[in-house]
């Protein structure tokens, strides 16, 4: 995708979950060219917990790898403030259960009652 004038330049891609149609959107945005500043990667998840779970690891592992911050403006898993992705996987992780991989994405999210029991849908119908 060719950049618009006056815009950064970026790059959208879709992202499957394997097994699953389960999946996130990624949009990573060149702030170079209008401030000098660092690349920014945006997950967008398929609104399933499955593909919020993984559109969360990978904004996690991005940020550390990085040494970036983890923005977490739409979710809101945790107050404000909590930018640094170890202490997000430190405050939000589980103990080891058993449950097959999206099980096990509900049961993360669902530690958060104050999202309501949002996303309603644990996956979308897996792939045959």
């Amino acid at each position: 995708m060719a950049p618009t004038t006056g815009l950064p330049a970026s790059i959208h891609l879709e992202i499957g979950v394997s097994g699953f149609a389960d999946g996130a959107w990624l949009l990573v945005i060149d702030h170079e060219t209008e401030t000098g500043g660092v690349p920014e990667a945006v997950f967008s998840p398929y609104r399933t917990c499955v593909s919020v779970v993984v559109a969360l690891a990978m904004a996690l592992a991005v940020a550390d790898l990085t040494g970036g911050e983890f923005t977490d403006d739409q979710i809101q898993l945790l107050r404000p403030g909590h930018t640094h992705p170890r202490h997000m996987v430190t405050a939000t992780r589980l103990p080891p259960e058993s449950g097959d991989f999206a099980q096990r994405c509900e049961r993360y999210l669902r530690q958060f009652a104050h999202l309501g029991g949002w996303p309603r849908d644990v996956s979308m119908d897996r792939r045959a």
